[in-house]
């Protein structure tokens, strides 16, 4: 969005008000400001895209704390689903329970009805780089990782990376790059805390 209003590519670890002196927002946060500065209207709620495979997305109005599976409940077909992602189809995260609470942050629960990753080696066709918006290399950092070799990563590599999912989705294996490079850097800020 920096990029096509402004014409200015949002340099690595910078945010848009430190560029072009822009705040973003999404939708929800738009929302809650209106009702705040209108209404005196503490945020109670939070507008969540309901999606999937062969459901007709819905954006709804949501109280905070109201469990998954309160809001799964009144969705047609969303008990036949193998998965549930919060967040959305690319950038989700699977739920092991559905009873988590919507919180302010939730933007999006995805239905997935049909999961079958092909489960296929890398063959390092670099689908991945291209499709990575910052410029990694997600098969190179996955075969480190999985070989255990995190010392070997370039420096802030996996720190840099956006989590938003392209590299997994077009990756021909099926291989969840966009998951471990996550774990990985979720592990190195755990110990860098330390």
């Amino acid at each position: 969005l920096i990029k096509a209003l402004y014409k200015v590519e949002l340099p690595l670890g910078k945010e848009p008000e430190e560029v072009v002196k822009a705040v973003l927002f999404n939708a929800s946060t738009c929302y809650a400001f209106s009702e705040m500065i209108e209404k005196n209207q503490p945020l109670t709620s939070r507008i969540v895209t309901i999606s999937g495979d062969t459901i007709t997305g819905h954006n709804v109005l949501v109280p905070i704390g109201t469990s998954v599976s309160e809001i799964l409940e009144r969705v047609p077909g969303a008990h036949t689903a193998q998965r549930i992602a919060w967040g959305g189809a690319l950038t989700g995260v699977a739920l092991s329970s559905l009873e988590v609470p919507i919180i302010k942050t939730t933007t999006a629960i995805t239905i997935i009805r049909k999961f079958e990753p092909p489960r296929l080696n890398c063959i390092h066709c670099g689908a991945c780089v291209g499709a990575c918006p910052v410029g990694l290399s997600p098969y190179l950092l996955n075969r480190l990782i999985e070989l255990g070799q995190t010392e070997l990563l370039p420096s802030e590599s996996v720190e840099q990376c956006i989590a938003c999912g392209a590299c997994s989705y077009v990756c021909p294996a099926g291989i969840e790059l966009s998951t471990n490079i996550a774990k990985a850097a979720h592990r190195a800020r755990r110990s860098a805390a330390r």
